[in-house]
């Protein structure tokens, strides 16, 4: 066996090794890489062969035919490997454009192939001699050879640039599936420059040599790194189309891809952040750490608040997590508006301080501390004087203004123990607690006085605003029996009633 032979049996390994491939990705064929992989492999493995039957012609009319069925093969090879490389750096097709583009020149070189005989632009001559028993092909370069070498080596070298690139700026954990790609892919060019320049001992096709390591170079990357089976998991369109936005990662927290919609939440997301770890990013730490399959999070996007609901998905192979979807919408609305109905179930709807049912629970609450420490506990009712007369003089929306004008001048008790709110009507309820008797008279006078004192117009028309006010007391270290909020609300409500019947806008206290 010389050295030809195995050189033979070699190229049959090779082509039979692309074969394997093809028939890989084929199963794999949900996956658009694997598509284009099969592709690739099925284009290596025609110019392969072509390559051995054109090695064991008899005649240079076989030669010329085998030349033919390797160009079946040979002009397709760099635009896969563009597309695969494209697809890889930017998990999406090139535009139409730009794929007619790339394909006229494959297209061309492949029909001046099949026409050559007629035209000799490609091929100048095609002729062979004997050795070691193979008929050794010779060709001269016609005048549009140029174009299949030039094409072969831009396809080569964006590929080149996108693994050369991606090793250094992308996922740590596929760096070296992109540096062995950038090996193979070296080993390719080096290999056809060899041939296409014709400085290879009797013009021997090296180019299978480099499809060697290339193929060596692609079982590693499928086989230990995965590449492949990670990339689509989803269907473009309608992944691009989406409201929610959508965000994937693998299983060690580097970013494999995401929606338009995703950067509307999260603004860091972009291609040149793909094949980082997310947590080197704002928000990403929580994201990847947070142990729930639902969770929810408040982003501060531009100086605005979003309200974000998070769904997680285990993405797995062969029952092994190898990466995770997060699913997330924008619920600010609905977050407001319950965040809107819990305040409206506990606030006065016009007045927004509390609402009837929470001052008598915040009441209550209050009261029972005082009687455990001992403390003292004032009770309030502040009726507005004449609030039918201004309701029937000036309307209810004056009536309303009036209320809400009053209820802002009770912001002052949150300087105490106390609680405050609207009893109903025009009725206002303020519990203190822990005051002297002597305290909590200043308090009310001079919240009176702020009250009274306040400038009230409607339609340019002044109105004077008077309360009429009744105060319950009691100090527990002093009355041992229970003495319970209803008990106190009942005595000031006594109170307030003198001082409606005396004159009004006056002051009461409560006594037996």
């Amino acid at each position: 066996m010389n050295l030809l032979d195995v050189y033979v049996v070699v190229l049959f390994i090779i082509g039979l090794i692309y074969l394997i491939f093809f028939f890989y990705a084929m199963i794999a064929r949900d996956n658009a890489l694997a598509k284009l992989f099969a592709l690739h492999s099925i284009f290596a493995s025609v110019y392969i062969f072509g390559v051995i039957l054109q090695m064991r012609a008899e005649s240079l009319e076989q030669i010329t035919l085998y030349q033919k069925v390797k160009y079946f093969g040979s002009p397709f090879i760099p635009l896969t490997l563009f597309l695969l490389s494209y697809r890889i750096y930017t998990r999406e097709y090139p535009r139409p454009l730009i794929f007619i583009c790339v394909l006229i020149a494959p297209i061309l070189v492949f029909l001046l192939n099949m026409t050559n005989e007629y035209h000799h632009l490609y091929y100048k001559s095609v002729s062979s001699y004997s050795y070691q028993g193979y008929l050794i092909t010779e060709r001269k370069m016609g005048l549009l050879y140029p174009i299949g070498v030039i094409y072969n080596l831009v396809m080569v070298v964006y590929s080149l640039m996108v693994y050369y690139r991606l090793f250094f700026k992308g996922s740590k954990y596929f760096k070296n599936a992109y540096l062995t790609l950038t090996i193979g892919l070296i080993c390719l060019t080096i290999s056809s420059t060899l041939y296409f320049l014709d400085v290879t001992p009797h013009s021997i096709d090296t180019m299978p040599i480099g499809f060697l390591v290339l193929a060596i170079a692609y079982a590693i990357i499928i086989f230990k790194f995965n590449l492949f089976a990670s990339q689509d998991i989803y269907h473009k369109v309608v992944f691009d189309n989406l409201y929610e936005g959508i965000m994937i990662i693998d299983e060690h927290g580097y970013l494999i891809d995401f929606n338009p919609a995703a950067k509307n939440f999260l603004p860091w997301l972009s291609k040149e952040h793909i094949g980082q770890n997310i947590s080197d990013f704002e928000y990403g730490k929580f994201i990847f750490e947070s142990e729930n399959r639902s969770f929810s999070l408040s982003l501060n996007i531009n100086n605005k608040t979003i309200y974000t609901d998070f769904n997680v998905t285990e993405i797995k192979r062969k029952n092994k997590v190898v990466g995770y979807v997060y699913l997330f919408v924008d619920n600010t609305e609905r977050y407001l508006t319950m965040q809107k109905l819990r305040y409206y179930a506990r606030h006065d709807t016009l007045t927004e301080v509390y609402n009837k049912s929470v001052i008598i629970e915040e009441a209550t609450e209050l009261l029972n501390k005082a009687k455990n420490n001992n403390s003292s506990a004032a009770v309030v009712f502040i009726d507005v004087d004449n609030f039918k007369k201004i309701n029937d003089s000036y309307g209810h929306l004056a009536g309303d203004y009036i209320l809400k004008e009053v209820a802002k001048e009770f912001l002052m008790i949150l300087d105490y123990t106390g609680v405050y709110g609207r009893f109903g009507g025009d009725e206002f309820l303020i519990v203190l607690t822990e005051l002297p008797l002597k305290k909590v008279l200043s308090i009310i006078r001079t919240l009176r006085e702020n009250i009274i004192n306040k400038e009230y117009s409607i339609d340019n028309n002044k109105i004077n605003v008077t309360l009429s006010i009744g105060i319950a007391y009691v100090d527990y270290q002093i009355v041992k029996e229970d003495v319970s909020l209803s008990d106190l609300i009942r005595q000031a409500d006594r109170a307030l009633y003198r001082s409606k019947n005396t004159g009004k806008n006056a002051i009461k206290i409560y006594s037996q």
